[in-house]
């Protein structure tokens, strides 16, 4: 009952402090000129506060705080990844693939040094982590889409924290989720604030740690299994970037050079709405997160 209550105050926090604190963060941003101004290949029609990915990651840390998740390592995680998505949100130009992929590498780095992992896992987890941080923000192109593709493999990573099925406090993935879930109004097209590289790349960073825990297994999870688990948690991301990549070297294009062919853009351009476009690659998502705790509970 403890460990119930503990989780449920942690939901609460992170998501009644991201869902109030939002419109005071919104207003900062407009004063102080911190936008997504539209241009280029971004859809939305309007200057949008980028201040989102602060508040999201600051009712997280609540919430894991009051539900007694003291990740000393994540957090530290979380703060790098935060650092360097609102210093790429804050230049005019961003920071470039290189630059973006070494900040994220060394994010990566940096928390599986901390957190004590062996050479091999630290090998495994280095790359992993980059693609989860990569992955989660190449789907922020639309209003609405990296927080519902978040949605089912953070509830995923709750159940399987609080069933003990991996090393994690499940106050951690449940202070996500509520902040997940206080962000999404004020993000539902149309958006009236972003989460920013300050966010998605938080996103991708924990929902990427807490899928690595799979990848490690369990005493009952065959290490085969927990890393088809893993990828599974992970169907979106992977099947987005996978799409773009090869329309990219098709047309001769850099990968890494951005375009308007994301899964989301293909939906748009086939009539879909906004709304029904992210129902659709949300459910893609939980289908993959189905199919990962089936295989982790019933493999």
């Amino acid at each position: 009952m403890t460990a119930v209550c503990s989780t449920g105050i942690a939901l609460v926090v992170a998501g009644c402090t991201v869902f109030l604190a939002i419109p005071p963060a919104a207003a900062a941003a407009r004063h102080f000129g911190f936008l997504d101004v539209p241009g280029g290949r971004k859809t939305h029609g309007v200057a949008t506060p980028l201040l989102g990915g602060t508040v999201l990651v600051v009712g997280w840390v609540l919430g894991s705080l009051v539900g007694g998740g003291s990740e000393r390592a994540l957090f530290l995680g979380v703060v790098l990844a935060w650092g360097l998505g609102t210093l790429d949100d804050g230049m005019r130009s961003g920071l470039g693939p290189t630059w973006k992929a070494l900040g994220q590498g060394g994010v990566a780095l940096v928390w599986l040094l901390a957190s004590g992992q062996d050479t091999g896992m630290a090998m495994l987890g280095l790359v992993w982590i980059v693609f989860s941080m990569n992955g989660f923000n190449l789907l922020d192109n639309t209003d609405g889409l990296c927080t519902m593709a978040a949605l089912p493999p953070v509830m995923g990573l709750a159940c399987l924290a609080f069933l003990d099925r991996i090393p994690l406090n499940p106050s951690v993935p449940v202070a996500l989720l509520g902040a997940l879930l206080g962000f999404l109004p004020h993000n539902w097209p149309r958006a009236r604030i972003f989460l920013g590289d300050g966010g998605s790349l938080v996103v991708g960073f924990l929902v990427g740690a807490g899928a690595l825990a799979i990848f490690a297994g369990t005493a009952s999870t065959p290490g085969i299994v927990g890393i088809l688990a893993a990828v599974s948690f992970l169907a979106l991301p992977l099947l987005d970037t996978a799409v773009v990549t090869v329309s990219r070297l098709i047309r001769g294009q850099p990968p890494w050079v951005g375009d308007r062919n994301h899964l989301s853009h293909r939906l748009h351009r086939a009539g879909l709405s906004e709304g029904r476009t992210l129902w659709i690659l949300g459910g893609i998502s939980g289908l993959g997160t189905a199919l990962g705790m089936t295989l982790i509970l019933f493999a």
